[in-house]
């Protein structure tokens, strides 16, 4: 099930009101007031209010739908009325792993219509503005264990609230993420994760996968997910429309930028080392070794350099520095992918990983 290719998971969709006929009249009693601001497209939850908790909620077969009416105040100051709808994936049942793309919005739709609790066009379906936007990419990883244990060495060290790393290793599931999906700091420290998509299918999703991924083969599926929280977010990328189908149209290569831009806000650039050549001179083996003594006990790049050159005088520093990097980049650099053999380093590079 494994395409390398990055698709949506799941996100929220907002589609005014007036657009909306409302079918199931429970959904008139879970109200949800917000604030927004239509600039950014940040959406705040008003005092006591929760979207997961307060939305009115279905569940069938496993796939799991979130609905709320929210009154909001944009910017201006004036007050609008929207349905808010949690879609996720599972709604396209045995294309799950497709993840939701331009081609199979329809489908989604037509899920969302066969509830009975609200309807609307699939014109203002694929108009609707999109928050909270998870972005997903399977692959085959045999051991999640090292690979989570070699993404929390590469972690760089943080002590702000809410933006560490969690690693574990349960009996339901095994992975790493990093931040919250709730944190502010999007630019700083995105939220994402990398998981067993196996053992969560299996533990988490059972009544799912039971009912619609038989005979699907999920033997080590990992997933890697990354969250655009909103239209800020959004526009580092240069992705200005946020409507679902501007967001299911993203280029692969800006996908594959977001994925890359998120990894490297949490860990260091992962070393890869060479066969050493002959002519190593001794100043050279000797940071070689270093290198060496620096992976073994879990020291990145910049951190290795920050310890090793302190209150040095400016030039001292610099041209130590610019030593230290040119034996790294010359006995530790990138090899050519033919020549890639470590599946680890293929691991790594499937979740965003950039090498030295």
């Amino acid at each position: 099930m494994s395409s390398n290719l990055i698709s949506m998971d799941s996100c929220k969709v907002r589609i005014p009101l007036e657009q909306v006929k409302v079918l199931n009249d429970s959904l008139l009693s879970h109200w949800i007031p917000m604030e927004v601001n239509e600039e950014t497209g940040e959406m705040r939850e008003a005092i006591g209010a929760d979207f997961k908790n307060k939305a009115y909620y279905h569940n069938r077969d496993g796939i799991s739908t979130r609905f709320a009416i929210e009154k909001q105040v944009t910017a201006d100051q004036s007050i609008k009325e929207f349905l808010t709808i949690g879609i996720n994936a599972k709604m396209l049942k045995q294309e799950y792993f497709k993840g939701i793309t331009s081609n199979n919005l329809d489908k989604v739709h037509s899920y969302l219509m066969s509830l009975k609790i609200a309807s609307f066009s699939f014109s203002a379906f694929k108009s609707a503005e999109c928050t909270d936007v998870d972005y997903k990419k399977d692959f085959l990883c045999e051991n999640i264990d090292e690979l989570t244990l070699k993404l929390q060495i590469l972690t760089i060290p943080t002590k702000k609230k809410g933006e560490g790393h969690e690693r574990y290793a349960r009996h339901d599931n095994k992975g790493i993420e990093w931040s919250s999906r709730k944190g502010t700091a999007i630019t700083r420290a995105p939220f994402m994760k990398v998981y067993s998509k196996e053992l969560d299918l299996k533990h988490n999703s059972t009544e799912f996968h039971s009912n619609h991924l038989q005979g699907q083969s999920i033997e080590y599926l990992t997933r890697v997910e990354f969250t655009i929280k909103n239209k800020k977010h959004f526009r580092i990328y240069e992705v200005n429309n946020t409507s679902l189908q501007a967001l299911t149209n993203i280029s692969q290569s800006t996908l594959n930028k977001m994925l890359q831009n998120s990894i490297t806000k949490h860990i260091e650039r992962a070393i890869r080392p060479r066969k050493e050549e002959e002519g190593v001179t001794p100043k050279e083996q000797e940071i070689i070794n270093l290198i060496h003594l620096l992976q073994a006990n879990r020291v990145g790049l910049n951190e290795a350099k920050r310890g090793l050159f302190y209150n040095l005088k400016r030039k001292t520093r610099a041209r130590r520095e610019k030593f230290f990097e040119d034996v790294w980049m010359k006995y530790f650099s990138k090899l050519p992918q033919s020549q890639q053999v470590n599946q680890v380093e293929n691991w790594l590079s499937e979740v965003g990983v950039q090498f030295l």
